[in-house]
C-alpha cells in the first residue's frame, strides 16, 4: 500500500493495521500500531474504491499528549467496546496486559480523538510486577513482616504490601504501588539522570541512546535493585541499577510513607 508522495506504508516494525472510517467522511482510513508505542494514522484522501493516503501522523489523546501504549510491542484490534457506536481499540502490550483505548468521537485536525489508555482488571491470583521482576524482601512498612519491592522490565519500582503479618507461609499480598520520588532537577539532561525519566512515579526509560541494542530498546528500564539502610539512619533504602549501567540510591524520608 503507498501514499500519496508514492513511498509505501512503513512504522517502527511490528505493524498492526486497522481500517475503519475514523474521519467519519465514507472512506476506509489506516490506523497503525507498531513495535515502540505508537499510533499512526494515515488518512485516506480518495476513495473507498481508489483509497489514496496522506503521510502518517501519530495521534493525539484527549489531553492532547501523544496516544501510546505505556510499553512497547503494542497489537491494538479495532471494537466498539462500550457499545456507543464508536470504533474503540484494544490493545495488548509486552507485558500481557490489554488495555482499553475509548473514542471521544472527536476529530481533531482532521484526526480521531481517544481517551488515554485504561488497562482492563481481572481479579487477582498471583503476585505479578510485568516481566523480569527483580524482588527483595524488606519489612518496608515497619509492621514487622516481610513486604517486597520489585523492579521490573519498564523501568518502575513498586511495593507490595504483607497483608497477613508475621509468620504466615503463605501472606496475602496487596496491589502493586509504584513508588515516586522527589522531582529531580529538570536542567540535568536524561543521561546524567540515569534515564530518569519521571518522578511520581518513578521510571526508568533506555530513550533513544540508552541500550547498546538501539533505539528500539527505547521502551525498557530493567530496574533491579537491593533494600538496605544505605544512610544508617535506620530506614530502608533502595538501591537500583538499570538499563543505564548508573546506579541510584533513592534514600527513605526520615519518616515512613510508602
Amino acid at each position: 500500500m503507498r501514499l500519496e508522495n508514492e513511498t509505501p506504508v512503513d512504522v517502527f516494525g511490528n505493524a498492526m493495521p486497522m481500517f475503519h472510517d475514523w474521519d467519519g467522511d465514507g472512506d476506509l482510513d489506516l490506523i497503525v500500531g507498531d513495535f515502540l508505542d505508537n499510533f499512526t494514522y494515515y488518512e485516506n484522501i480518495g476513495t473507498r474504491t481508489v483509497p489514496v493516503y496522506t503521510s502518517g501522523r501519530l495521534l493525539r489523546d484527549s489531553t492532547g499528549a501523544r496516544l501510546h501504549g505505556e510499553l512497547c510491542i503494542i497489537t491494538p484490534a479495532a471494537v466498539d467496546w462500550d457499545g456507543d457506536g464508536l470504533m474503540d481499540m484494544v490493545s495488548g502490550e509486552e507485558d500481557g496486559r490489554v488495555a482499553f483505548y475509548r473514542n471521544t468521537g472527536k476529530v481533531v485536525d482532521r484526526m480521531p480523538v481517544f481517551d488515554p489508555p485504561v488497562f482492563l482488571r481481572q481479579q487477582a491470583d498471583l503476585v505479578n510486577f510485568g516481566i523480569l521482576c527483580t524482588p527483595a524482601g524488606v519489612d518496608w512498612d515497619g509492621d514487622g513482616d516481610y513486604d517486597l519491592i520489585c523492579g521490573n522490565s519498564t523501568g518502575y519500582i513498586c511495593f507490595f504490601e504483607n497483608l497477613s503479618g508475621p509468620g504466615v507461609a503463605e501472606p496475602k499480598w496487596a496491589e502493586a504501588k509504584l513508588l515516586s520520588c522527589e522531582p529531580f532537577d529538570e536542567t540535568r539532561d536524561f543521561a546524567s539522570r540515569g534515564g530518569m525519566l519521571t518522578a511520581d512515579p518513578i521510571r526508568i526509560m533506555a530513550g533513544h541512546n540508552g541500550s547498546i541494542q538501539g533505539p528500539a530498546e527505547a521502551k525498557w528500564g530493567y530496574t533491579c535493585l537491593s533494600v538496605a539502610d544505605w544512610d544508617g539512619d535506620g530506614l530502608p533504602d533502595i538501591m537500583a541499577n538499570s538499563i543505564w549501567g548508573k546506579p541510584l540510591l533513592f534514600r527513605r524520608p526520615t519518616t515512613r510513607r510508602s
